[in-house]
Parts: structure tokens; sequence; C-alpha cells
């Protein structure tokens, strides 16, 4: 899989009633792709859920607002990478880890390649 995005969209069930609507694949350092995920018992529509992967491990980050200074520039770490705000998050830890857990699962099923295993950073 090269670098650029490719989008897929599809009807996957996640669980209890969910469904992953979209990914988007892309390769960059841990990265590998984008879902869009609907969660149907609260009709809530989660766009760009980041999919990653590093040393054989994998999860699903919910999206982030970059970090801005007074001066409108993204506020960067010390390796120089932007910084991210949480807007969303799950109450509980094990909570987060059933929909990660979902989000791998459903990419993986109607997208494997975007989890091959490959480094194509």
């Amino acid at each position: 899989m090269t670098r650029h995005a490719r989008r897929q969209t599809t009807g996957r069930r996640l669980g209890h009633g969910d469904h992953l609507r979209e990914v988007d694949a892309r390769r960059t350092n841990t990265l590998r792709g984008f879902a869009d995920v609907l969660l149907t018992q609260t009709y809530l529509r989660i766009r760009d859920v980041a999919v990653h992967e590093k040393d054989g491990r994998r999860w699903a980050q919910l999206p982030g607002r970059p970090m801005i200074d007074r001066d409108g520039v993204a506020i960067r770490d010390d390796q120089g990478k932007t910084k991210y705000a949480t807007i969303l998050q799950f109450e509980t830890r094990e909570a987060s880890d059933d929909f990660s857990r979902a989000t791998i699962a459903a990419v993986l099923a109607q997208f494997p390649e975007a989890l091959d295993g490959d480094d194509h950073t």
C-alpha cells in the first residue's frame, strides 16, 4: 500500500449496532488510516478515527484538535510533532478499549491491507 489515501465505503458492523462507514487508508509513521464510525445507539457519527499499528499492536484513537498558540501557530512537542487536545473521551478505559478492538476488527474484516504489517513509512 502506498502513502496515498484510498477511500472505501462499507456498512460493516462494529458491535451493539454500530457501523464502520468508511476507511481512508494511508501510511505515515504508526498511522494506517482513518475510519468513519457510526454509533447507532446515539446517532453519533465520528469521522477521522485514527487507526494505528506499531510493533504488532493495533489501536483506534478518537479524533483530537490541534493545540494552537495565541498567534494561531500549532504547538509542537520536543520532536516537532503537533500536540493535540482531547475533544471526545470515553468514560472508562474498558469502553475505550472495547471501541478500539471493535474498530480494528471491522477494519480488518473490510479492509485488511490497511493493517498488513508492512512498514511503508
